[in-house]
């Protein structure tokens, strides 16, 4: 037996700390007998001892295996099992580049276009000939845009006409998303879309009233904070339970009263969202307001580390989830379709040539360039082999940035490895 290729190993004080990126484990190490066992087992190979329980524990949450050699190649297939299986569909429609929000770090092109029915048509008919067709099995669909809920009638068609599809086919699993800026979410709106399938929602709420009208305004220049939050008020109210993650985008300045806003969040919406924090990234010219200090890392995990404190739930918990830093527009079947019928592979910068590989056509047939070959590239990286983080990206955190690089292999396990073990150590994930 030997210690697990995917175990990561740091100190917290006198004892020792235990990550598993494969399983998500994090165990402590404390007590003196216990130190001297696992001492015994670092870079070394050891006789098991299958009657006594701190190895047995240790070999059920994989600490320790019985040869490290087959364990990539364990990895590899679950990953190209849950991840790559041509069984998904992976859908994220740009259902409208219109938007009633003019947010100042927003790096969209908010033009007054947006799906026509003969589009809503089209990818029905993708989902339906694949599943009738036995080739897809688990259907995703992210509803995006500027603001999705400015499509809300036409969705409501769609959602419903995707239903009694799946009521034919119960084989078939249907899972969808829907990123909003939570304006148009009331009550009865939030019901029926859950009830239709919607069963995650992400909604953005920059802090505090003053902080995210700054940053968040209509397109008159009014504010919208609270009109969001009295929809989350709302929704809570609600028998039909969805997942919430509560988005916010951060900067040094949003993040000076950001704790005031976590008390707000504890006592008006308790413990019923999932916190997500994202720092603001200049993902075009247009972008102002960006987080440009250098330790907005570090802001961003006393903001996590407040949260814990006062019981918030947020996506650390979820921070060493299987695959959690692949993106999704990485792996096969992933499109995104804008407006104009186009595939891309990228959310972000879905307008870049680079990212359109194909369009769809009014009978669903899905029409691919040559570019498509750069992005359902599935070779490795040399150091994917021996990278302790393979269970968590599987080589698929974002391509675009790869490609854009000319190929070169810019990934930078090392930092991401010493941001799990400062998360780790303040009990984050």
């Amino acid at each position: 037996m030997e210690l697990s290729q995917y175990s990561i190993l740091t100190k917290k004080g006198n004892d020792y700390l235990l990550i598993n990126t494969k399983t998500g484990y994090v165990v402590k190490i404390y007590g003196d007998i216990e130190k001297l066992k696992f001492e015994k087992i670092i870079n070394t190979k050891f006789d098991f001892d299958d009657s006594d329980n701190f190895y047995s524990e240790l070999l059920e949450m994989g600490f320790i295996v019985e040869d490290f050699k087959n364990e990539f190649k364990q990895v590899k297939s679950n990953f190209d099992y849950y991840f790559s299986s041509d069984y998904f569909l992976r859908l994220t429609l740009i259902v409208t580049e219109n938007c009633n929000f003019k947010c100042k770090y927003c790096y969209e092109e908010h033009n007054n276009i947006s799906f026509t029915k003969e589009l809503y048509n089209a990818i029905y008919n993708t989902i339906e000939t694949g599943i009738v067709n036995g080739r897809y099995k688990n259907i995703e669909i992210n509803f995006f845009g500027g603001e999705p809920m400015l499509q809300y009638s036409p969705i409501i068609d769609f959602l419903k006409k995707l239903n009694e599809l799946i009521l034919e086919h119960r084989d078939v699993n249907l899972s969808c998303t829907m990123v909003t800026n939570g304006y148009f979410l009331t009550l009865p709106k939030y019901e029926i879309l859950s009830k239709l399938g919607i069963k995650n929602y992400q909604i953005t709420v920059d802090g505090m009233q003053k902080d995210h009208d700054l940053y968040r305004p209509l397109v008159n220049g009014e504010g919208t904070w609270s009109i969001i939050i009295n929809n989350l008020k709302d929704i809570l109210k609600s028998k039909v339970k969805s997942n919430i993650y509560l988005r916010s985008n951060i900067n040094s300045d949003i993040s000076k009263k950001y704790f005031d806003f976590l008390y707000y969040i504890k006592k008006n919406l308790d413990n019923n969202f999932i916190l997500q924090l994202s720092p603001i990234k200049k993902f075009s010219e247009n972008v102002i307001g960006c987080s440009n200090d250098e330790n907005i890392d570090e802001i961003i995990t006393s903001i996590y580390d407040k949260s814990k404190e006062l019981n918030i739930k947020t996506m650390m918990q979820h921070g060493l989830d299987f695959g959690c830093m692949a993106c999704k527009m990485a792996l096969p079947n992933s499109y995104v379709i804008d407006p104009y019928g186009n595939l891309s592979k990228c959310s972000v910068y879905f307008k870049d040539d680079i990212t359109k590989v194909g369009k769809i056509m009014e009978d669903g047939l899905l029409l691919f360039n040559e570019k498509l070959s750069l992005w359902d590239n599935d070779k490795l990286d040399s150091k994917c082999e021996n990278c302790k983080l393979f269970p968590l990206c599987g080589n698929r955190s974002c391509p675009y940035v790869k490609i854009k690089s000319l190929n070169s292999e810019s990934c930078e396990p090392n930092k991401n490895i010493d941001t799990i073990k400062k998360l780790a150590m303040k009990g984050l994930i």
